[in-house]
């Protein structure tokens, strides 16, 4: 008797899907933010670590609190994905810090995200100005 097994092979990255990201528009110099969903299809929990983008000279995971009246921004370490995360305005974000050049609507930046399970990410992000 012959069994014949097949194994579905992923490459690495593709149990994690990111959905409508985009980047603030901001001058040259100053700071951005990026936005987006992430889905995790892996069925168990990821980790994403790190960002990098080349249009900025610091690039952060950033949560924003309420301490009061104020909101504030505060640099995170990391962001556990167990199936779906959103990063949005008021929440969530990457931070782009003393930006290389100006970040135009309609322009398109890379982001990088690395995540502790399923790889590195490169991702393509439209500059859009918010609402």
């Amino acid at each position: 008797m012959i069994l014949l097994f097949i194994v579905g092979c992923n490459k690495v990255g593709e149990d994690i899907e990111i959905l409508n990201p985009y980047a603030r528009i901001a001058p040259k110099d100053g700071s951005s933010a990026v936005y987006m969903k992430i889905k995790n299809n892996q069925g168990m929990e990821d980790t994403l670590y790190e960002a990098y983008c080349n249009c900025a000279n610091i690039t952060e995971l950033h949560e924003t609190i309420k301490k009061g009246d104020m909101m504030e921004m505060k640099k995170i370490d990391y962001l556990v994905i167990k199936d779906k995360l959103s990063l949005e305005p008021g929440g969530l974000h990457v931070m782009l810090i003393n930006l290389k050049e100006d970040l135009r609507e309609n322009d398109t930046i890379e982001l990088v995200l690395k995540f502790k399970k399923s790889g590195e990410k490169k991702i393509k992000v439209p500059v859009k100005k918010l609402e």
